[in-house]
C-alpha cells in the first residue's frame, strides 16, 4: 500500500479517511485482509544474501575470466599441473575476497534485527500484542517508553512523547513528538507528528496510525539502497581496465604467433600450441591471490578499530584520501552527548 501523499500534512479526519482506519484501528478480519494483501511488515530490499552477492562481485572480474582461460587454455595443451596449479591460487584469492564480501553483506540483516520484534496494537477497540511483522497500513499502534517503533506511523495522541531518531537523521539529541499537523514541505527530520521504523521511544507514550510497513517506509528505503551494489571505485575499473589489456594483448600475442608459425612452415596444430602456450605465460596468476592478501589484511587492522569494510577494494581508495569530511553525528557514533569538562568565569 503507498502511503498517502504528504501524509505529514493531513488533518486526522483526511488521514483516517485515506487509510481507511479509525482512531481504534482496525477489525481483526480487516488487518488480516490487510496482511494477505501488502505481505509482512519486513525489509527485504531484493536481497539474496551475502554468499550470492559475493560470488556475484567475483564473477564481473574480467581479470578472474582470463585465469579461468588461462587454466582451460592449459588443460586443452596437456600440462593438466599447471591448470591446477592456477586454479588452486584462483580459489585462494576469490575465497579471501568472498568472505570479506560476505560477513560486510551482513550488515543487511543487522539493519533488519533494529525493528521491533513485538508491538502492541489495537484490534477491534482491544489493545493487543502482535509480531511486529504482522503490523498492516491503518493499525493503530501502542507507543510507550522502551519501545521500538515497528513501522511509519503519524502521531494522534502524545504524553510527553520523546523518539530517538538518530538511526535516519543522524541527530544525537531526542525528538518531541505531538499529533500536531506540519507543512507539506516539511523535510523528515523536522516532521514532530510522524514516527518511523526502527526508532525508538525515548520516554512518554502516544497512539500513531500506521501509514507505511516494510519496504514502503523509510527505513525500509535506507535498506533497499545498501541492497544496491555500489558503483565501482577507481581500483576496482583498474584492475578491469587492465584485465582487459591482458585479455587483448593474450589474443593479439596468439593471432601474431600462430601466423608467424604458420608462415615458417609449422603445422597448424603446432603452431596454435605454441602461441597458446606464450599467450598462458602472459596470464599473472599470483596478482588476484596477493591482491586479495594484502586488502584483507587491511580489513583487519581496520575492523580492530571498529571500522566494518564492505568491499576489500575500498581500501586503496581509502589509503588515497588526504582529507575526509563527515556529517550526522549519531550516525557514526553512539549518538549520546558527555560533557568533557567545565570552566568558570575565573578559568
Amino acid at each position: 500500500m503507498t502511503p498517502p501523499a504528504q501524509y505529514w500534512s493531513l488533518d486526522r479526519a483526511a488521514l483516517l479517511d485515506a487509510l481507511g482506519s479509525t482512531p481504534g484501528g482496525l477489525s481483526a478480519a480487516e488487518a488480516e485482509r490487510r496482511l494477505r494483501e501488502h505481505g509482512r511488515n519486513r525489509i527485504d530490499a531484493g536481497h539474496h544474501g551475502p554468499w550470492v552477492a559475493a560470488i556475484g562481485s567475483q564473477l564481473r572480474s574480467p581479470l578472474l575470466w582470463l585465469l579461468l582461460l588461462a587454466a582451460a587454455i592449459s588443460v586443452g595443451v596437456g600440462e593438466a599441473t599447471d591448470a591446477i596449479v592456477v586454479a588452486a591460487i584462483l580459489v585462494f584469492g576469490s575465497a579471501i575476497s568472498m568472505l570479506q564480501d560476505v560477513r560486510a553483506g551482513r550488515a543487511l540483516e543487522r539493519l533488519r534485527a533494529r525493528t521491533a520484534l513485538r508491538s502492541r496494537v489495537l484490534r477491534d477497540g482491544v489493545a493487543i500484542e502482535i509480531e511486529s511483522t504482522a503490523v498492516v497500513p491503518g493499525d493503530a499502534v501502542l507507543l510507550a517508553a522502551g519501545s521500538l517503533i515497528p513501522a511509519d506511523a503519524v502521531v494522534i495522541e502524545a504524553r510527553e512523547l520523546i523518539v530517538g531518531e538518530s538511526v535516519l537523521t543522524g541527530e544525537p539529541f531526542p525528538v518531541d513528538k505531538g499529533p500536531d499537523r506540519v507543512a507539506a514541505d516539511t523535510p523528515l527530520a523536522a516532521r514532530t507528528n510522524v514516527v518511523h521504523m526502527g526508532t525508538s521511544v525515548r520516554s512518554g507514550s502516544g497512539r500513531a496510525i500506521v501509514v507505511a510497513t516494510g519496504g514502503t517506509s523509510e527505513f525500509g528505503r535506507v535498506a533497499h539502497r545498501l541492497a544496491k551494489r555500489a558503483p565501482a571505485t577507481d581500483f576496482e575499473l583498474g584492475l578491469r581496465h587492465f584485465g582487459y589489456l591482458l585479455l587483448s594483448a593474450m589474443s593479439a600475442l596468439v593471432f601474431v604467433v600462430f601466423a608467424a608459425s604458420a608462415i615458417r612452415g609449422h603445422s597448424p596444430a603446432d603452431a596454435l600450441l605454441f602461441a597458446l602456450a606464450l599467450a598462458i605465460g602472459l596470464a599473472p596468476e599470483m596478482l588476484p591471490a596477493v591482491l586479495a592478501t594484502m586488502l584483507s589484511g587491511g580489513a583487519r587492522r581496520m575492523a580492530k578499530r571498529g571500522v566494518l569494510v564492505r568491499r576489500l577494494e575500498a581500501i586503496e581508495n581509502l589509503g588515497n584520501m588526504d582529507v575526509l569530511c563527515t556529517d550526522k553525528t549519531g550516525t557514526l557514533t553512539e549518538g549520546e552527548v558527555q560533557l568533557e569538562s567545565a570552566t568558570d568565569a575565573m578559568g
